[in-house]
């Protein structure tokens, strides 16, 4: 029953995530409440646009969790990481239709957690960005869709 519902719900987010229109994913538009450090709201936009800026700025190996199909209790989460060979591009996520919330947290002015949860279910992901001695942006963690802790 739980990985029939998450191949459900992994379904419409893969859906929503390569959906041609409707509003994307923005940083200033999802919660403009927070202020989020310069620069981050123009990298965000790149990163999804630009899968060649993408590779580049992504802290390889990237170090994360993934879900794992556990038993009748559930999922359980395991450490994940991510290599440059195998990496799907992230792209903009269509937030329109009300199904999945994004949130953002900016932790000073060198690191912003980003959450994106299914509306209708405690399924999300996080990614974790963080500000480059160079000044430039990079995606340092990466927390797959699973069921939210």
């Amino acid at each position: 029953m739980q990985k029939t519902i998450f191949l459900i719900f992994f379904g419409a987010f893969w859906g929503a995530c390569n959906a041609g229109g409707g509003q994307q994913s923005k940083p200033a538009d999802a919660r403009p409440d927070a202020q989020l450090p310069a620069g981050f709201a123009d990298f965000y936009e790149k990163f999804h646009q630009d899968s060649l800026y993408q590779i580049a700025h992504i802290s390889w190996p990237l170090s994360g969790d993934t879900g794992v199909t556990g038993d009748s209790l559930g999922a359980r989460r395991e450490p994940k990481t991510w290599n440059q060979a195998a990496w799907r591009m992230h792209r903009a996520i269509d937030l329109s239709s009300g199904e999945f919330k994004q949130t953002f947290l900016p932790l000073g002015e060198d690191i912003v957690v980003e959450k994106i949860r299914y509306a209708a279910a405690a399924f999300g992901l996080e990614r974790r960005f963080a500000r480059r001695s160079d000044g430039a942006w990079e995606l340092i963690y990466y927390s797959d869709m699973g069921e939210l802790r």
